[in-house]
């Protein structure tokens, strides 16, 4: 038997610490989040891969995901983050969930 996992599911249950109160979190809308992917992936060169799939196993699990983008020339992997407000108040326990995000990502190209 085997079990599958989003890697943005497996991050939340297993990187989240800290307070769970998000209720004074200042949440980008849907729509700036698709902008300001929009805005960073603009900026990219020629041969940038967007929502990159990526998929691995490690034991019975089989995680999967779409990376927001790759850079083959550059060996750039990248999961784009939009935030309102001033960043340096983002909250540690958001950081370390976006990072979790990215390294398994990483751990997923590393596969292919």
């Amino acid at each position: 038997m085997s079990y599958r996992v989003a890697v943005r599911a497996l991050c939340e249950f297993t990187a989240k610490v800290g307070d769970l109160d998000l209720r004074f979190t200042p949440s980008p809308t849907a729509l700036e989040g698709i902008a300001g992917h929009a805005q960073v992936t603009a900026r990219r060169g020629e041969g940038y891969e967007r929502e990159v799939a990526l998929e691995g196993q490690y034991g019975k699990l089989m995680v999967r995901g779409r990376a927001d983008g790759y850079d083959p020339a550059r060996n750039r992997l990248e999961e784009i983050k939009t935030f309102r407000g001033d960043l340096e108040r983002q909250p540690a326990n958001h950081r370390q969930l976006h990072w979790a995000q990215a390294k398994i990502y990483g751990w997923l190209l590393c596969q292919t």
